[in-house]
């Protein structure tokens, strides 16, 4: 790494992103009033109990800045976590369709998509509030203060438990930061006329903004919009696990360059791992419930497609096409790949096949 000046380092990237983690612990439910109940109990199963449900939530946001010669920072990390940390509080301990006030009166469901939009929006909104402070903290000194916009929260990711996640990205106008301003909503009563508290003005499913339809009204802070077009990219993630066996040998190397290349993998019986496969479906957020995909049938999707072929089987031997492609990690992703893509109920953005708990390999939609 090459340093022109004393102190400085030159032909460096500028611009890092900061990623902060917190957890709460909530219940909810999902139900669409204008839905008969036999629809809802379809659709949601037991997610549908009056009583609702409960997990213990982690939340990821990060947050994307230049970083400040001076201050060797973008953002002073205590107030990225002064900011999750006052969100979070809204959702902690709290039956999130009753007490968290967008999702009152069955305005949005809260499931992870619609969780992780609304956190990141509203961490978004503590950092300007708070002006992205940029001094350091205890024991440091103190520095200069960063303009609000010049940091953006461009992510943020929550789980609702090991296999089932939502993400929400900004795909916007740089840094500068764009506030999105939603349309007045109707006050109203609960998602089963219990007369809830009435909704307050605020931001909601119908403000994802990549859908002029949904009624959002776009407010710069600024910076000039111009031809930009601000966006959320919606995704959900989940994860399963499968059982089975294979042999690391190309029948294109010798038996000696096999046993050169694969090592130990290269035993003629085998050897096995317990897989985790991430499926990732990225699109638009249904308008009603908020999910990019139904995920009963993803659930069943993969079942069928995938878990089914290769669950506790030996890949070499019993899963075609590994009776002549040598069932790497990287051949396996695309295996499933190309048999999930055709019947998947949403639009597959990614697959990543965790081998062991070191080693995991990724395919994307725009490399597939």
């Amino acid at each position: 790494m090459k340093m022109t000046e004393p102190g400085r380092l030159d032909r460096v990237p500028s611009l890092v992103e900061i990623t902060r983690r917190g957890a709460f612990e909530a219940s909810h439910r999902y139900w669409v009033p204008e839905w008969s109940a036999e629809e809802n109990v379809r659709r949601f199963g037991p997610c549908t109990s009056p009583f609702g449900h409960g997990h213990n939530y982690t939340v990821e946001v990060t947050v994307r800045g230049p970083i400040d010669e001076r201050m060797g920072m973008a953002i002073n990390v205590v107030e990225v976590d002064r900011a999750l940390a006052t969100v979070i509080r809204r959702f902690d301990h709290r039956f999130i369709n009753a007490e968290v006030a967008e999702f009152q009166a069955a305005r949005l469901l809260p499931c992870v998509e619609t969780l992780a939009c609304s956190i990141r929006r509203a961490v978004s909104e503590e950092l300007r509030a708070g002006g992205g402070d940029r001094r350091s903290g205890e024991g440091q000194g103190v520095g200069d203060s960063r303009a609000p916009t010049e940091v953006c929260v461009v992510a943020a990711r929550v789980a609702e438990d090991e296999t089932l996640a939502g993400v929400c990205e900004w795909r916007g106008p740089s840094p500068a930061g764009v506030a999105l301003t939603p349309r007045p909503s109707p006050r109203g009563r609960g998602a089963r006329g219990e007369g809830v508290p009435p909704v307050e003005e605020g931001r909601g499913l119908a403000d994802v903004p990549q859908y002029p339809e949904a009624g959002m009204t776009p407010r710069t802070k600024g910076v000039a919009m111009g031809d930009a077009v601000a966006s959320e990219v919606v995704s959900l993630v989940r994860s399963y696990t499968f059982s089975a066996a294979h042999r690391l040998h190309a029948a294109a190397l010798t038996p000696e360059e096999n046993r050169a290349i694969f090592g130990k993998c290269n035993n003629p019986y085998g050897h096995g791992h317990t897989y985790q496969l991430d499926v990732t479906i990225t699109g638009a957020p249904d308008p009603r419930t908020g999910m990019v995909v139904d995920l009963a049938q993803l659930d069943a999707a993969v079942q069928d497609h995938v878990l089914g072929r290769v669950d506790h089987r030996h890949l070499n031997l019993e899963v075609p096409p590994f009776d002549v492609v040598n069932p790497t990690s990287e051949n396996v992703a695309r295996a499933i790949w190309e048999w999930l893509a055709p019947v998947c109920p949403g639009p597959l953005a990614a697959i990543t096949l965790h081998e062991t708990p070191r080693s995991r390999f990724t395919l994307r939609q725009e490399e597939a």
